[in-house]
């Protein structure tokens, strides 16, 4: 389980119902991507896509995150839940990128199973997604080139323990 939306589905655990809540663990945001990319059998340039759609988007999440804050009505905002969940944001980009770059790719449904998700959440992550990034799903050649190059420069960094900023992936105009 990656995240429960409903907290009064959420029950302490107690001697009786310990077995019942093993199975709703919510397990780290590393390992829920590393299972996602494993089952899914993403290829590299649907999660480049994919990531690409992720920063393209963070300007608009972080806006509406902030404007939700100010408002501090994002008790009863199902989309708030949504957006403010890195899984699902993660999920849904994998989805519409999966969508975008591949000839066949998985129904919803199947990618409901992979996340261990109800379809209707794979729906509506997939929706509010799409309108995050204002249905922009074309990346014009030099720019997938750029992030390309970008994007390996800071694996590259990562694999021999060198220094990354993350800020330099945002001087591309997403």
């Amino acid at each position: 389980l990656i995240w429960q939306l409903n907290p009064a589905a959420t029950s302490t655990t107690t001697t009786s119902n310990k077995h019942a809540n093993k199975n709703n663990v919510v397990v780290p945001l590393r390992t829920f991507i590393q299972e996602v990319l494993k089952r899914s059998r993403t290829t590299y340039s649907t999660l480049q896509t994919a990531l690409f759609y992720l920063f393209r988007s963070r300007p608009e999440i972080n806006n509406y995150l902030t404007r939700m804050q100010q408002q501090q009505n994002n008790n009863n905002n199902w989309e708030y839940a949504y957006i403010n969940c890195g899984r699902r944001m993660f999920l849904a980009s994998l989805v519409v990128a999966s969508k975008f770059v591949q000839d066949k790719t998985y129904r919803n449904s199947a990618w409901a199973k992979i996340a261990g998700l109800p379809v209707s959440e794979v729906n509506a992550a997939e929706r509010i997604f799409l309108n995050m990034i204002d249905y922009r799903l074309y990346i014009s050649q030099p720019k997938f080139e750029q992030w390309h190059h970008l994007l390996h420069m800071y694996v590259e960094a990562k694999t021999l323990n060198q220094p990354t900023n993350l800020h330099d992936l945002s001087t591309l105009p997403f």
